[in-house]
């Protein structure tokens, strides 16, 4: 027998034990919420304690569900583990950058494109769970059609505060991010535990996540792309949209090395000023007294994390099978440059429609003209922003994988409007 040329490497646990792991978790983090250090970091108010009585027990109560679709998936749907994620294509960048819309975008036009819905990502990331939500919507169907409404009506409430920011309903395209969520791996949890630095530590995943959480939380994302893909059929090709995986973007590339990449940057103090204003409804809905100075206390320092990887990563010599786009460049021309990005990865024939590109207009027009934020709202000055931030995104700018404009800094008066 041959000597081993080194050690294998360290396996990943099943799907069902990472979720048991992340629902451990947030039971500590909610019952710390209670804790001196969880008061101090946000006060019991009435409004606070509705969300924790009422939302925590929900929240875990759905979590528990999913442990039992997963443990279910090993045993009805083995079959999930041999599919392969050939060639993804994950859009990912600087939050409030073109993200969302280059997604849907995407994903509508792509042939034999699949891409996560809000229901899939949050109510069925399991396969077993997926199934019993259709059989379940058929039923509904045929007496009338009332449960979904009902649904429809709530999410419709529930979403009211972001509504134009980010579209919101049960059949959306959405960030497949948010089916880390039973896995503990999804830091938009930290909006409503703020105390819980473990969460906090999500958004920096690269920099200060272990390296044993990150295998985990890469191993169960794997779990996720292969069980959406057995779902609906392996022949499709995965469209992935994260923009809070500005910091995954090197583990990522290790576990997907035949990935493209269409990544989006935006000038920092419009991207930051946006990101603070689309969250602060959900900060409120948690209860979170001063929402504002939790915000700004938390998400500079994020994103000046998520411009200096990019510049990062964008800046090394070799950064195939990717593009880079950025927002203002989106905003001018969406079709035109989408068209470009496509053909970098790969895609010749560039499959956007012919029309695209008044259609892209007009909702690159619409998503930037409802949602109005202004920097001073949050106490920013935008002149420190940009002398943290500034330099790291004009080398961004000047990667050679930009595509659709010169490689040249946006102006520092750049609009904060544009497409999310």
């Amino acid at each position: 027998m041959g000597e081993r040329s080194g050690l294998a490497p360290p396996r990943v646990p099943s799907p069902p034990a990472i979720c048991l792991r992340g629902l451990g978790r947030y039971i500590a983090c909610w019952l710390g919420a209670f804790s001196r250090t969880g008061r101090r970091a946000a006060p019991l108010s009435p409004r606070r304690l509705t969300a924790l009585l009422l939302g925590g027990p929900a929240f875990l109560l759905l979590q528990l569900l999913h442990l039992l679709g997963l443990v279910a998936d090993e045993f009805l749907f083995r079959g999930y583990r041999r599919v392969a994620v050939r060639e993804p294509l994950f859009v990912l960048g600087i939050p409030r950058s073109g993200t969302t819309f280059a997604h849907r975008t995407l994903a509508g036009a792509l042939p034999d494109a699949t891409t996560f819905t809000t229901w899939e990502a949050v109510l069925a990331p399991s396969v077993a769970e997926r199934y019993a939500v259709r059989a379940a919507s058929a039923l509904d169907r045929a007496l009338g059609g009332y449960g979904r409404r009902a649904i429809e009506r709530v999410v419709g409430r529930a979403g009211a505060g972001v509504a134009a920011v980010h579209e919101v309903g049960l059949a959306a395209p959405e960030e497949d991010y948010l089916a880390l969520l039973p896995a503990g791996g999804c830091f938009l949890a930290a909006l409503a535990l703020p105390h819980a630095e473990r969460l906090w530590r999500l958004g920096d995943l690269d920099r200060r996540a272990p390296e044993d959480e990150k295998r985990r939380l890469l191993g169960f994302y794997r779990a996720c792309l292969q069980k959406h893909l057995h779902f609906h059929g392996p022949g499709s090709r995965l469209v992935s949209k994260n923009a809070a995986f500005a910091s995954w973007l090197a583990p990522l590339r290790e576990a997907f090395p035949d990935a493209r990449w269409l990544v989006c940057v935006r000038e920092p103090v419009g991207a930051l000023s946006s990101q603070l204003s689309a969250l602060r409804p959900a900060a409120r809905a948690f209860g979170l007294a001063r929402p504002g100075e939790l915000l700004t206390r938390r998400f500079p320092a994020l994103f000046e994390r998520w411009y200096a990887e990019l510049d990062s990563r964008l800046a090394q010599s070799r950064c195939p099978r990717t593009a880079l786009i950025a927002a203002a460049d989106l905003r001018r021309a969406p079709g035109a440059v989408l068209r470009a990005a496509l053909r970098r990865l790969g895609w010749r024939r560039a499959p956007l429609a012919a029309g695209a590109d008044g259609e892209a207009a007009a909702a690159a027009a619409a998503g930037g003209g409802t949602h109005a934020h202004d920097p001073g709202d949050f106490g920013l000055d935008p002149e420190a922003i940009r002398a943290r931030v500034g330099l790291a995104h004009a080398r961004i700018l000047r990667s050679a994988v930009r595509v659709g404009a010169e490689k040249r800094p946006v102006a520092s008066g750049e609009p904060v409007g544009g497409p999310a």
